[in-house]
């Protein structure tokens, strides 16, 4: 692999924005946005730009509010957009915003006061357009880390950043929880799939194919933001039925089938749908989940959470090809 040399000398002032898709999370994203308008990034050098995706709580009007206390040269756009997923929110602000940055994160992300500094940090060492920057991302300290989350982000479907070794993240680790990339390069290479109608794959996916491309992804761990999105057994198991809806649309769309997950493929995802038939009848199932949620404010069950989220993961890629979509 062709190492990529830093450039201490690059001094180019790059203008970053922030993009974040949001849909009826207008509590969290105004904590959210207050933290972005703190940044100790020079403001006439700062945009964020919000794109709601059909939201029918009050946003809006949370915005509106919020628009009075946007810092004096701070840049600041709402767009709306129907309900559409959001590659296509996340497509709509790159090509509206002004940045030379694109910093991707989620509605209920938390900033450090750097976090806009870490990534132009990288930027400027790393100056090639093929170049992206991943931070790191935790559960916020402000809500209780059950064992059950503790366990999503140390071992379970959750960003894993301890398989990250050095400063570098595969493409397998495209999470749009908290990265930026060169604008041009997006605009020239391409952008999210719009495709993908749920929350799920469509950040690696874009990975994949900008991989492809030549991109790499350097991690800055110092580029730090807060995940505040208390998650239970119950809303997990429902976000995995949308995994595997979304697991199926990503085998579709990868020409090299050998990077496929299990369940993306069609031989393999048929037997393990046989298996799951077989050894997840119902009453095997509410046995499970009484455990599971008898376990989940006690222990790490990592065996168990992992079988009932797969579980999910394949009913919800039955019920997605059941439909005729693919």
């Amino acid at each position: 692999m062709t190492k990529v040399k830093k450039n201490k000398k690059s001094t180019k002032p790059f203008q970053v924005s922030v993009i974040i898709p949001t849909y009826n999370r207008s509590k969290i994203l105004k904590r959210c946005l207050g933290l972005f308008f703190k940044q100790d990034y020079p403001k006439n050098k700062t945009e964020v730009v919000v794109i709601d995706d059909g939201s029918i709580d009050d946003t809006k009007r949370v915005i509106d509010k919020l628009k009075e206390k946007v810092p004096g040269g701070f840049g600041f756009k709402y767009l709306i957009q129907k309900k559409q997923g959001p590659a296509a929110a996340r497509n709509l602000g790159i090509k509206k915003c002004r940045g030379d940055i694109v910093i991707i994160v989620n509605d209920d992300f938390l900033p450090e006061e750097d976090l806009i500094s870490q990534h132009v940090k990288f930027h400027h060492l790393f100056p090639t357009p093929k170049i992206a920057v991943l931070g790191y991302t935790t559960w916020s300290p402000e809500i209780e880390i059950t064992p059950f989350m503790y366990w999503l982000e140390n071992g379970g479907p959750l960003f894993n950043y301890s398989h990250i070794k050095g400063d570098e993240a595969s493409w397998w680790q495209t999470w749009t929880c908290n990265i930026s990339y060169k604008k041009e390069f997006l605009l020239k290479e391409g952008l999210f799939d719009e495709g993908f109608p749920y929350a799920a794959w469509e950040d690696v996916e874009l990975g994949y194919r900008l991989h492809k491309k030549g991109l790499r992804i350097k991690y800055n761990k110092e580029a730090v933001g807060y995940h505040y999105h208390p998650t239970t057994l119950i809303s997990s198991m429902n976000k995995m039925k949308t995994h595997g809806a979304s697991a199926v649309i990503f085998g579709e769309k990868v020409s090299d089938k050998s990077h496929l997950p299990l369940l993306a493929r069609k031989d393999t995802g048929l037997l393990i749908d046989l298996i799951d038939r077989v050894f997840f009848i119902s009453p095997v199932c509410y046995v499970m989940e009484r455990v599971a949620l008898f376990c989940e404010p006690r222990y790490i069950f990592h065996h168990l959470y992992k079988y009932l989220l797969l579980h999910n993961r394949v009913l919800g890629r039955r019920k997605f090809l059941k439909k005729g979509h693919v």
